[in-house]
């Protein structure tokens, strides 16, 4: 799969590796995120879209995945400040 080959050449598997503390996640965040940047590289959706998607995608490391995953992997993200949300413009939140 060309997509998975550049997401390991970027690393990005290595540093999610790194980043996860290993004692509390009980899935593959790897996957998890790995499918929803595929999902959004070839037919936008939803998280709960992705779960539905995913399936039908011949990845393994997809097939234990559910939609709590996805959206626990982007709570992990978040609560790394890996990721940040935009604020609207001139508002303050």
């Amino acid at each position: 799969m060309v997509f998975r080959s550049l997401w390991q050449e970027l690393g990005l598997d290595s540093v999610i590796d790194r980043l996860v503390d290993r004692s509390a996640i009980e899935f593959n965040i790897d996957a998890a995120l790995f499918a929803m940047t595929l999902n959004r590289l070839e037919d936008p959706f939803s998280k709960l879209d992705v779960s539905k998607w995913a399936p039908t995608v011949h990845c393994p490391a997809f097939d234990l995945l559910e939609l709590h995953h996805y959206y626990r992997s982007l709570d992990w993200l978040r609560s790394r400040d890996i990721i940040t949300f935009p604020q609207p413009c001139g508002l303050t939140i």
